[in-house]
């Protein structure tokens, strides 16, 4: 959302905030449809993983870091060469963040 903002040679604050605006919106919009959770018994916020679920977080983790790093020092290789102009590398990232999104589904 903040991509086209900045295409338009606006600044950084007046990007964000046109961005944020319709972000607000939705959320105030979908409010009243949020489902109330009561809180029954005393709970702790935290809980610590155990077994197969630390293995399976570390790989996660690990994976996601080598392709956000690919992601990032492409991107500033693309654009430190002069081969794409900085504001089509954010249209760029946002096309590969839908893509990681979508894959998964």
């Amino acid at each position: 959302m903040l991509t086209l903002p900045l295409s338009a040679k606006t600044g950084a604050l007046t990007g964000t905030v046109v961005a944020a605006v319709p972000m607000t919106a939705a959320r105030l919009i979908a409010a009243p449809s949020f489902i109330a959770t009561p809180k029954v018994a005393k709970t702790p916020l935290l809980l610590t993983p155990r077994g197969i679920v630390v293995l399976l977080s570390a790989l996660a983790a690990i994976t996601f870091l080598a392709e956000w790093t690919i992601l990032d020092w492409g991107a500033l290789l693309l654009v430190g060469k002069g081969l794409v102009d900085p504001r089509q590398a954010g249209l760029g990232y946002s096309v590969f963040v839908a893509t990681m999104t979508a894959r998964p589904l």
